[in-house]
């Protein structure tokens, strides 16, 4: 059951954000999602449709939601990168065609725009937002040797991603990926 006394004092206490990052930043990052699942789900409605989302040919052996929970218990403890590991496929059961069995929209666009809409939810800054907005946005695109050059933090940011992301494919295609990353 919600405890509802408790979200409302993260609400009117500004602290949604320190819950959230409670949450993220605990040792077993998947046990303790399970464990405040209800109270995440209400200031995050919008993962419910990534509870049970099975893409048609996917390269992945399980749905979306466990996919992103197995991919941030791979992760490295840093905020930034289980936020952005969090939300990156947010937009994938709505830029998907089941008559198609594939994206029709950029998943990453319209993840981070509905992460971008979130984040402000949470009362985040507007540069925060931005820097995790732009690693959505790029999840799931090669780093090119001058992002690297220009922020080698952020681009290791969205090395771990990309890492933490790629364990959940079917062992069929990793290798593919692999090569890129390792």
């Amino acid at each position: 059951m919600i405890n509802y006394v408790r979200i409302l004092t993260y609400q009117n206490g500004g602290g949604i954000k320190m819950f959230l990052s409670e949450i993220l930043m605990r040792e077993n990052v998947v046990a303790s999602i399970n464990q405040n699942i209800d109270k995440l789900l209400y200031f995050i409605p919008e993962l419910k449709c990534m509870m049970g989302f099975q893409e048609k040919e996917s390269n992945y052996n399980l749905d979306l939601w466990n996919r992103t929970l197995l991919s941030l218990f791979n992760s490295e403890a840093d905020l930034d990168v289980r936020l952005v590991i969090l939300l990156r496929d947010i937009g994938k059961p709505f830029s998907y065609s089941v008559r198609m069995g594939k994206d029709l929209k950029d998943h990453a666009k319209v993840s981070a725009k509905m992460s971008y809409d979130i984040l402000k939810r949470f009362d985040f800054s507007e540069v925060y937002i931005q820097k995790i907005v732009y690693l959505i946005g790029q999840h799931n695109k090669k780093i090119e040797n001058r992002f690297i050059i220009e922020d080698i933090e952020l681009a290791r940011k969205l090395y771990e991603v990309q890492c933490s992301d790629d364990l959940p494919y079917n062992p069929n295609y990793f290798p593919k990926r692999k090569r890129y990353l390792f």
